[in-house]
């Protein structure tokens, strides 16, 4: 799995963050980054392309992450969810783990070393399920 073919969607209310995560992405080597500001496009664009990293705001005025988290997993189960927050409300971080996300990343970013963290933790389990699949590819689990 390399850079070049993983494809990220960015999600956040306010656009000058989602762009800035976007320029980061970019400037670590990863060139299929598409962002959005609506919640709802996102479904959108989760239901047309595959996108195997997903990062989402928890707060955002259409719906909120933990309900774009589920939504995002009912139509893409494999995308890896990491929530972003300004907010350390415990209760937001259980219902999205509940709901699937592998991580969370606080705003604000600073270095992005937080950032990088969670992607490459996200990278990693990526990596995890492809090597499960190839080994069991050709069992009467597939």
């Amino acid at each position: 799995m390399n850079k070049d073919s993983l494809r990220f969607l960015v999600v956040d209310d306010d656009i000058d963050i989602a762009e800035i995560l976007k320029t980061h992405l970019e400037w670590r080597g990863f060139n299929n980054v598409d962002i959005t500001k609506s919640s709802k496009d996102a479904l959108i664009l989760v239901s047309k392309n595959k996108y195997h990293i997903v990062l989402s705001d928890v707060k955002m005025p259409e719906m909120s992450g933990a309900e774009l988290l589920k939504k995002i997993k009912a139509v893409s189960p494999d995308s890896i969810v990491v929530m972003i927050t300004g907010l350390s409300n415990l209760a937001d971080v259980v219902h999205c783990q509940t709901y699937g996300a592998l991580d969370f990343a606080f705003k604000p970013f600073g270095n992005f070393s937080e950032i990088d963290e969670v992607v490459d933790r996200a990278i990693e389990v990526l990596k995890r399920w492809a090597s499960i699949i190839s080994k069991v590819k050709g069992t009467d689990i597939f």
